[in-house]
């Protein structure tokens, strides 16, 4: 497969790159391919290492579909974890050679439409390759081949960015599947190219929402006490609000989250890039409660590695921007 990298374009490029990582890294266990077109999109979810113990390939998709149907979409290679093995390199070098761009990609897609159930006419393709391989050498491969199932190891978009709303109202983070998935897969979008099955604007809108949905959970992870928690209320955009335990208002008793010692309520507001303290909930509509000035601020003292930052007066008059 050494020999055909410059001619691995499109749906093949990935193997030879996982070729070369496989033997530049003999100290990793396991490569995860993830297409440019996917996302993770469950910060908090672990993979069952336990179940794949025997095997060398995982890949979201259902032994019926593959094995018994020989149905093109059984499974998916958009994202699957393979094994830095010898195993590895073998099924590596016996997907390639439907690979390389013209004539050769070409006959092969006729002899994958004509093999393939339901699978349209068009050139070779790596995951339908990927069917092929399996449906017709299970016992040479299969052994080694994990289609996993329980989890969204791959996703479409379609059925499941509309629902973040819902899924940020009914659920939690770490399920991985259908409720709160792994991986957002964006199956059809390509918005650097010319032919997409999907209009550039929609495909770059959804993009968005499942960044923020995912970066979500990681302004879960850096917030800074117990009292509130920092979210993107509107998955469009990239503000960010700070939601506190009494919604809107902080309840100030000795050491609070700026150093001041109050026991009473305010509310601060970032507005004209100065954090503002108001004895009373703000009305105007466009005022924001953020937080996103102190995160910058404490961003500066751990770089500068600032240790004389003792009380909240003095980091806003030191890092005010």
């Amino acid at each position: 497969m050494a020999l055909l990298d410059a001619e691995m374009v499109g749906f093949w490029a990935k193997l030879p790159l996982m070729r070369a990582l496989l033997l530049a890294h003999p100290e990793v266990e396991f490569l995860w391919w993830m297409d440019s077109d996917t996302m993770f999109t469950d910060m908090a979810f672990e993979l069952p290492w336990e179940r794949y113990g025997p095997h060398n390939l995982i890949m979201h998709g259902w032994d019926e579909m593959v094995y018994d149907d020989k149905n093109w979409i059984g499974l998916n290679t958009g994202s699957f974890l393979l094994r830095n093995c010898q195993w590895s390199l073998d099924m590596l070098d016996t997907w390639a050679p439907m690979g390389p761009k013209g004539p050769v990609r070409i006959e092969a897609g006729k002899v994958l439409t004509k093999s393939l159930k339901d699978r349209p006419v068009f050139e070779a393709d790596d995951q339908s390759a990927m069917v092929y391989i399996l449906a017709t050498q299970r016992e040479k491969w299969g052994d080694k081949v994990y289609l996993e199932n329980g989890y969204y190891l791959h996703s479409y978009w379609g059925i499941l960015v509309d629902r973040y709303e819902e899924t940020l109202e009914n659920y939690k983070p770490g399920l991985g599947d259908h409720r709160w998935p792994l991986v957002t897969h964006f199956v059809g979008c390509k918005p650097c190219g010319k032919f997409g099955d999907y209009p550039v604007e929609r495909c770059l809108k959804n993009m968005d929402r499942a960044f923020n949905f995912g970066d979500n959970q990681i302004l879960q992870i850096i917030q800074g006490c117990e009292d509130f928690h920092m979210i993107i209320r509107n998955l469009v955009t990239t503000e960010v609000w700070i939601v506190y335990a009494c919604p809107t208002e902080m309840q100030y008793s000795r050491s609070n989250l700026f150093g001041m010692q109050y026991s009473r309520k305010r509310y601060f507001v970032l507005e004209d890039a100065a954090l503002r303290c108001f004895k009373s909930a703000p009305s105007s509509k466009g005022e924001r409660i953020a937080i996103a000035y102190l995160l910058t601020a404490l961003r500066e003292i751990w770089i500068r590695g600032d240790e004389d930052v003792d009380y909240g007066y003095d980091l806003l008059k030191r890092y005010r921007y």
